[in-house]
């Protein structure tokens, strides 16, 4: 399933085969849905650097963002049958449609803070749910980080749950993001793709939408948006998975090689979101861009109570696992 790629060496050489000393050099495609300098990249780019110093060149990783090679939806079916060898997919998506116990992760008000949202991953839990993701034909391979999702919108200030209901908003499409804000009591909630948002916005189709602060200035969303509420209401991990036979066929140093290149690469999403989130802060305040910084959070907690129970009940004693860890 690997593709094999000498460089600089001519046909002939090619037709005669490798002379001796000489190894191919495998090339594992790697899809994503993030823009350049979005989260998806820095993870990308991380690990493909780590796999070539890891494995000496002999593995490189080609990078296709921008969705070039499907929606999640498409690059999840691709990664299972081996034509892409590796993908870097979110949560809020299909994920968890795909492995149903990886939706407790996007589960509202889980996590108090980022500290507690990166020790749950990097431990026991989160490596029951990477390898729990082998039955689904994934392997998986580390933890990444996208950043807490927050409300951004159109002249509307949202401090409480009231203040939703003057809402048009935006969310993606087949995960719990939709019931949380019906819940709340949005006027009306829209299910969009993502590349669909910036007209729905400059039409005035949506005045509002909810992402990680970096994500919605990569898509330009705050060309439309002039107030962030920061709710810090649902924590946004990545994931990188491997299809099995892909991985099976690496044999086991390079398995090694290429589980430690995807935690580096984790870490290294983290440290960008952080970075941005600060910059960016600073820069859409420079823009005249209100932050909302002290919401309510208790009444939205109070609203979404039987809510996060119901969702909750479905996933056993890791609710509680995650909430105790320290």
């Amino acid at each position: 399933m690997l593709r094999n790629v000498v460089a600089a060496m001519g046909v002939g050489l090619l037709m005669a085969g490798l002379p001796p000393g000489v190894q191919a050099e495998e090339v594992l495609k790697l899809g994503h849905v993030g823009g350049t300098g979005s989260a998806f990249s820095a993870a990308a780019q991380s690990f493909a650097a780590e796999v070539s110093k890891a494995t000496n060149g002999r593995y490189r990783v080609e990078e296709y963002g921008n969705s070039v090679l499907g929606d999640e939806a498409a690059l999840l079916d691709a990664v299972k049958l081996g034509t892409v060898e590796v993908v870097i997919t979110g949560l809020v998506g299909p994920m968890p449609a795909v492995v149903p116990e990886t939706g407790v992760l996007i589960l509202p008000f889980l996590f108090r803070d980022e500290a507690q949202a990166v020790k749950v991953l990097d431990g026991p839990v989160g490596q029951s749910l990477l390898d729990g993701m082998r039955a689904q034909g994934f392997q998986g391979l580390a933890w990444a980080e996208n950043g807490f999702r927050q409300l951004t919108t159109n002249d509307i200030a949202v401090r409480t749950p009231e203040d939703v209901r003057a809402l048009n908003i935006r969310v993606a499409k087949g995960n719990i993001i939709p019931r949380i804000w019906r819940d709340l009591g949005a006027a009306s909630v829209v299910e969009l793709n993502v590349n669909d948002v910036y007209a729905a916005l400059k039409s005035g189709r949506i005045n509002a939408e909810e992402n990680p602060i970096p994500n919605a200035w990569g898509y330009n969303f705050f060309d439309y948006q002039n107030h962030v509420t920061l709710l810090n209401y649902i924590y946004s991990p990545l994931v990188l998975v491997m299809s099995n036979d892909v991985f099976d066929e690496l044999g086991p140093e390079n398995q090694k090689a290429v589980i430690r290149a995807a935690r580096v690469a984790g870490q290294a999403s983290r440290d960008f979101v952080a970075k941005q989130n600060q910059d960016l802060t600073a820069r859409l305040k420079e823009k005249g861009v209100v932050f909302i910084t002290d919401p309510d959070l208790a009444a939205f907690r109070e609203v979404l109570k039987p809510t996060l129970a119901e969702l909750s009940a479905k996933y056993g004693d890791i609710v509680e696992r995650i909430r105790n860890t320290q």
